[in-house]
């Protein structure tokens, strides 16, 4: 390879535009091969280090400047299904590639079954793939969304495939069921990835405090109307109980000892039969000899994928893209007004009797 071809790749990977503009100008070829047998093209859709604009007016100018983006490379990858951005792909069929039905399922995998790719695959006359949902596509839809909405136009649709997965998981809505067969690690990763898919939802009703994630809006009810339609219970917790109830912010009273009472909910807990699926976000009055603001505020918040409002850990953390969704959901239950918690972690498990709290007189469906 000439030393200006390698200067254009390098420049491509560190997205620097101008660079590659005058690389380009000076004679470097839009389809010099990289060592591993990709052009500066493919380089430069995939890559993570810039915005969407940046790889797009990088993929512009490449284009504009003879790369080929119908060039198979030996792995067998293209330009097209290596873009992240949905503007590549109409750059992509702009400059030649042409799109039949085992490229159309493969774009429909790279983009995580898109609405956007579907719309326009249907427009250039290819309405069925063999392409296959799953809770980990549905939760990067649900990241990459761009659009007005987000419920019509991604959450109903899913709410078919979402509430079949539960069905499938039925052995774990009660604990009893559950008590009495191997555990089943496959429908724990499942109920894990569910249970991200509901945690990104919670970002809309979290304020950022330090970086936190965008998200396209959805409304309470809106939340509120795609896990009933799952087949979830929604549970508004009446008097806080930890089970129930994840502390959202607290109001101090200058009352000692006065127990910590709820005065509003952010958003609701989800149960799955006995199981616990997520908690209500609550707001609450308490002492603080009882409650310290700080602490229940924005300390870590464990077995959390994420939250805007506070640090969060996860066991998926530091894992791969792919590696990551193989992570157990922690199973917590109540049951005949018995807390069972984490009964699929390590240790033996812990039953808490909930004495005088049944779920009459702490909840309301």
């Amino acid at each position: 390879m000439r030393d200006i071809d390698r200067d254009l790749h390098k420049a491509v990977e560190t997205d620097n535009y101008e660079k590659v503009n005058e690389l380009l100008h000076e004679g470097a070829d839009a389809n010099s091969l990289h060592t591993n047998g990709y052009t500066p093209l493919m380089h430069a859709v995939r890559t993570w280090n810039c915005t969407s604009e940046q790889r797009i007016r990088t993929a512009q100018i490449l284009i504009n400047n003879g790369a080929d983006p119908t060039y198979v490379a030996p792995d067998k990858y293209q330009a097209i299904i290596l873009a992240h951005d949905i503007e590549i792909l109409y750059l992509c069929v702009g400059a030649g590639v042409k799109i039949d039905q085992n490229m159309a399922t493969k774009l429909m995998y790279s983009f995580s079954g898109s609405i956007k790719v579907r719309g326009f695959l249907k427009k250039i006359g290819i309405s069925k793939t063999d392409w296959l949902d799953s809770e980990k596509q549905i939760y990067y839809r649900i990241c990459s969304y761009t659009g007005k909405n987000l419920f019509q136009d991604e959450l109903k649709s899913a709410i078919a495939f979402i509430s079949n997965s539960f069905k499938s998981l039925s052995n774990y809505k009660d604990y009893d069921l559950f008590s009495k067969f191997a555990p089943d690690i496959d429908a724990e990763y499942k109920l894990y990835a569910l249970n991200r898919i509901n945690e990104v939802l919670l970002l809309n009703f979290q304020e950022k405090r330090g970086k936190g994630s965008d998200i396209s809006n959805i409304t309470l009810e809106e939340y509120r109307e795609f896990w009933k339609g799952v087949g979830l219970s929604i549970v508004d917790p009446i008097e806080f109980h930890s089970f129930l109830c994840e502390i959202y912010e607290v109001e101090e009273c200058s009352k000692s000892n006065h127990q910590p009472e709820i005065l509003s909910t952010r958003w609701p807990c989800l149960m799955f039969g006995d199981l616990l699926f997520s908690r209500a976000g609550v707001y609450i009055k308490a002492s603080p000899n009882l409650i310290v603001k700080n602490i229940a505020e924005i300390s870590t918040l464990y077995w959390s994928h994420c939250r805007n409002n506070r640090p969060r850990a996860d066991l998926a953390d530091g894992w791969g893209s792919n590696s990551q969704w193989r992570t157990r959901f922690r199973l917590d239950y109540w049951s005949n007004e018995i807390l069972h918690y984490n009964v699929n972690g390590k240790e033996d498990e812990t039953c808490i009797d909930g004495d005088e709290l049944s779920e009459e007189n702490v909840w309301k469906f």
